[in-house]
């Protein structure tokens, strides 16, 4: 895989994914050890995406204008470790709130400046490779950062306390890990010499409006009403089937999710190593499940591939 300047500032999302995978199961947990109750919980779970979803914008305008990316790695990762040391020292559900709505608005800083940073730094052939291995980065890291879960919230207990000392000094663990991916950024990331031009970035959307590629690999495309696109064109019902589904799916996963940890705890009696490796054996099973279907649509791509060609030059 080629590098246009060498520079090997992708790794810091190992560790971050670590610090991710260690700490964002621990949240629901703390909040409710904390004295919250499950309508707490629930706030507390809400408050990083109402400070991540106008700090996304922010950010990503701010990069774009600025054409540097490494400030803001910088911020969203040194960021995340002071939320985190933040969490730690809550005493109260509004310090911790407050904590969360750090962790979400400065977090959300090194989203588009890293997708955008991969692609100034790569090749154009190089860009899904590249966007796979900093997928897989913070995949396999979160899976670590479970796996720490469940080694600290046995063995710290006999080492610090139980109860809420040994969840903050998780949530300091997870700091020191953010920010060791900030000290990756700050010593091995380079700005690009070149800048991706926007234009020359082809989506497969053919609809006409469509946010700028700072955001890729995601893409957010913007419709006037429910039945209508931008241009006034109706939405064909199996699409408005799918974005409802797509609603349902996501609001009903959102709903339970939250409070999962807390219900595994209170309905079934499972201690905190135990939540963890539950949600060890879900991200697995998700993780392996994805690479079954990239495997099986490779392998299908491959087989109408040939069979095109066979009947091309067959007899």
């Amino acid at each position: 895989m080629g590098r246009t300047d060498g520079s090997h500032w992708y790794y810091s999302y190992l560790p971050m994914g670590i610090s991710g995978g260690a700490t964002s199961t621990l949240i629901p947990l703390f909040a409710y050890a904390l004295g919250g109750n499950l309508f707490n919980v629930g706030i507390i779970a809400a408050a990083t995406s109402v400070a991540s979803v106008p700090a996304f914008i922010l950010w990503g305008g701010a990069c774009d204008r600025r054409g540097r990316r490494k400030p803001f790695l910088l911020i969203g990762f040194l960021g995340s470790g002071i939320a985190l040391v933040a969490m730690a020292a809550s005493r109260t559900m509004s310090e911790f709130y407050l904590a969360n709505l750090l962790a979400g608005f400065l977090g959300a800083a090194s989203g588009p400046a890293g997708t955008v940073l991969l692609m100034e730094t790569s090749k154009r052939e190089d860009w899904p490779a590249r966007l796979a291995i900093m997928s897989r980065m913070t995949a396999t890291g979160w899976v670590a950062g479970l796996a720490l879960g469940i080694f600290w919230l046995a063995a710290g207990p006999g080492l610090v306390g139980g109860g809420l000392a040994s969840m903050r000094y998780l949530f300091a663990i997870g700091a020191a890990l953010a920010f060791s991916a900030g000290v990756v950024v700050q010593f091995a990331t380079r700005e690009a010499t070149v800048r991706v031009d926007r234009k020359d970035v082809h989506l497969v959307d053919a609809h006409p409006r469509v946010e700028r590629g700072r955001y890729l690999p995601m893409r957010i495309v913007h419709f006037v009403g429910p039945r209508t696109d931008s241009g006034g064109n109706r939405l064909p019902r199996p699409l408005r089937a799918y974005l409802l589904c797509v609603l349902l799916l996501f609001g009903g996963f959102t709903a339970f999710y939250s409070f999962f940890p807390i219900f595994l705890s209170q309905v079934y009696g499972f201690e905190s190593p135990e939540i963890f490796a539950i949600y060890i054996a879900s991200q697995v099973t998700s993780s392996s499940w994805g690479s079954w279907d990239s495997a099986t649509y490779r392998g299908w791509d491959l087989w109408l591939r040939s069979t095109r060609a066979s009947a091309h030059v067959g007899p």
